[in-house]
Order: structure tokens, then C-alpha cells, then sequence
């Protein structure tokens, strides 16, 4: 897999070429998931405009590496004087990420002596506060339960399928792909639970196709919900047992297929019409999100019709489909959930990543905290 090259022979290598390199060779051949490779591969490309990719791994300096992530912070100008503007601090780990990969690649083969992205400290915009007026509170990216009405009224009134994924994710907080993914198989409508074991990605690193992934994480959890779910499913999975249209030529089914590619083993997605002939190396997938046809929905399609549904609703411009897993994260927490256990419901590997996230509560959260205390230093007197 490795071409063989001497030390020498890559004293003149910049850092452009390097990350090619470490992309063919490394990359392309990792276990991460579909997704982290496709944002990695995408931000070397961004990456590319900046001058420093022709420095000379060699001659690279924490200094130089330092600045040139406060120029992806601030925007810069490239050699053709093309202003790139810049990036949210959020977003810094999509470059930091590949940089370090490279350079432990490129100290590994013995082309440079240390991986400088080890000594770098990531820069942090200066944060002001105002000491005097109004604190502004940064709005939360949550829904009430009465705009989640709202959102469900209109997608039924539509006949869109897209109201079930949208109540799936109100009630157990699924990602949109884990939503996508979900097969009858991985719930257990009697007991009120749902195995999340896989996720829809589209895979672009190499040609276009869908398939069924690991979950972020790449584990599995269990996740419980209430009977308001619990019904919501079971009328579904009635409708599709019954519904007359499986019947006919024009309904289609779903099937996922095995296959080897950069040592990995892949589940493309397929759909067939029903009497169309099933190739032996396809497995049926009894997909609990359909359009009307049959069809398994897409995190795609679900993406238009939320654009549309911004468009239509006074008051939720600013909704997205990941706004159903904060405010069910939200809701988790103002039930009392333990932490460990929220973590858990998400899928989270690292509880320090449900803190960082969503530790910050809501203000009622803050009113019954501070309630809760009061009432206890009354009774200690």
C-alpha cells in the first residue's frame, strides 16, 4: 500500500503533498466512518489556498502553523489576491484533525523528526463582555412541544411521510441518519424500545452511493420511549402491513448489498419494484420510515422538506432537524435525567462531550435549581 521512499527524497516535499499523500495512502484506508473521511478529504481541499501549503514540511514551525489557524479564523489572502473568508472557531478541528494525521504519518516514515501539530495551541477568538445594559442570552437551538404540534399538523395535512421521522426524533433523539436507518426489526413496539446499531450515509469518497454505516460513536445503544411513540409506531407499522399498494408493480421494496472496498466492508442501499427479480447477493430491509411508494426515506429529501417547511411556518426559520435532538436533550435533563444516562440516550463515546454540550440548561432549569436551594437552607434553620 505504501510507495518506498527514502528520507531524502522527501526534504523537498511541502505540505500540500503531504496531505495528498497521507489521503491516498492512510485516509482512504482508515477505519473512520464515511462521513469523517468525506470532511477531512473536503477540508484539504479548503485548505489548499493557503500559502502555507507550499512551505516545505521541514521548514514548517509551530509559529506557522499557529498563525495559519488564526488565518482560517480571521479569512485570508491567497497568492492570486483572493480573499477567503473566515471559519467559526467550531469548525477548527476539521483542519486540526488531518494536519496531525499528516504529520504523524511524515514522522513515522522518518521524513521529519517531530509532528510539530503536537507543540500548536489552537487559537480562541477574545471573548468581550459587556459590564454594563442587558445580558443577551444566546438563544437555544430548541422547539416547545407547541411548534412540534405545529410541524406535525402541516407535514399530515401534506401527507408527507416526513412527519414520522420528524416524531421519532421529538421523542427518542436520534441523528438523522440513525432516524433513516431504522428497520422494524430494531424495535420492540411491545416493550417500548429501539436498538440504534447503524446509521444512512452517502458515500462520496470514492463514487456516489448510499449505505448503512456504524453510528457515530460506533456502538450500539438501546433507547426507551413512552406510549405516545409507542402508538404513533404501531399505527404505522399497521399501515404498512396493510396498506394495498405493496400489492401492486409500481411499489418498491428496499435491500442492502455486501461488498469490499479499501479493505472495508460496505452496505450500499438499493431499491427494486416489487416484481422486479431480487439478485441473490441483496437482503430485504424492512424500513420503518418509507416514502408512499415504499421507497426508504433519505436524510436528503427530509432536508428539503424542512427548507420548505422554514418557508411556510411564521416563527421557525431558524429550525433543523437536529433541533429535535437538543430540545429532546433538553427535555431529558429537565426530567432529572443523570448525566451518564443522557449520555447514553445519544450515543455520546464521551460524557465530556454531552457536558460541554448541553450542560448549559435552560433558564427554568436555573429558576427550579435556585428553588430547590432555597427551600433547603429554609429548612436547615
Amino acid at each position: 500500500m505504501y510507495h518506498t521512499l527514502s528520507k531524502c527524497s522527501n526534504l523537498q516535499m511541502n505540505l500540500s503533498s503531504l496531505l495528498f499523500r497521507w489521503q491516498q495512502e492512510e485516509l482512504l484506508f482508515s477505519p473512520l466512518a464515511s462521513g469523517t473521511i468525506r470532511d477531512y478529504m473536503s477540508a484539504i481541499r479548503r485548505m489548499q489556498a493557503h500559502p502555507i501549503m507550499g512551505q516545505k514540511i521541514n521548514d514548517i514551525s509551530v509559529h506557522m502553523l499557529e498563525s495559519f489557524l488564526s488565518d482560517l479564523l480571521q479569512g485570508f489572502t491567497d497568492t492570486a489576491d483572493v480573499f477567503h473568508p473566515g471559519y467559526a472557531c467550531g469548525h477548527l478541528a476539521h483542519f486540526t484533525a488531518p494536519l496531525k494525521h499528516a504529520f504523524h504519518y511524515a514522522c513515522r516514515l522518518g521524513w521529519i523528526p517531530q509532528n510539530p501539530m503536537g507543540f500548536v495551541r489552537t487559537p480562541v477568538p477574545a471573548q468581550h463582555t459587556a459590564l454594563f445594559g442587558n445580558l443577551v442570552e444566546v438563544p437555544r437551538k430548541l422547539i416547545s412541544h407547541q411548534d412540534f404540534c405545529r410541524i406535525v399538523d402541516y407535514l399530515k395535512k401534506k401527507n408527507d411521510p416526513a412527519a414520522l421521522p420528524v416524531q421519532i426524533a421529538y421523542y427518542t433523539g436520534l441523528r438523522l441518519g440513525e432516524v433513516c436507518a431504522l428497520t422494524w426489526e430494531d424495535i420492540d413496539l411491545q416493550h417500548g424500545s429501539m436498538q440504534i446499531r447503524r446509521s444512512y450515509v452517502y458515500n462520496q469518497v470514492h463514487r456516489n452511493f448510499a449505505e448503512l454505516s456504524s453510528t457515530k460513536s460506533k456502538r450500539s445503544r438501546m433507547i426507551c420511549f413512552g406510549p405516545v411513540l409507542q402508538g404513533i409506531l404501531q399505527q404505522i407499522y399497521d399501515e404498512q402491513r396493510t396498506s394495498t399498494l405493496q400489492c401492486s408493480a409500481a411499489f418498491k421494496r428496499n435491500y442492502y448489498s455486501t461488498m469490499l472496498m479499501d479493505g472495508r466492508e460496505h452496505y450500499p442501499l438499493h431499491v427494486l419494484p416489487a416484481d422486479e427479480p431480487i439478485p441473490d447477493n441483496y437482503y430485504p430491509l424492512h424500513m420503518v420510515c418509507q416514502r408512499r411508494d415504499g421507497a426508504y426515506e433519505s436524510p436528503r429529501t427530509l432536508g428539503c422538506t424542512i427548507t420548505r417547511l422554514r418557508k411556510k411556518l411564521p416563527g421557525l426559520e431558524h429550525f433543523s432537524f437536529h433541533c429535535l435532538r437538543h430540545t429532546y436533550t433538553s427535555n431529558l435533563l429537565l426530567s432529572g435525567a443523570p448525566m451518564n444516562m443522557v449520555q447514553e440516550m445519544l450515543g455520546h463515546a464521551d460524557i465530556s462531550t454531552t457536558m460541554n454540550i448541553y450542560a448549559h440548561t435552560t433558564r427554568q432549569a436555573k429558576l427550579d435549581a435556585a428553588a430547590a436551594m432555597e427551600q433547603m437552607l429554609v429548612g436547615m434553620r
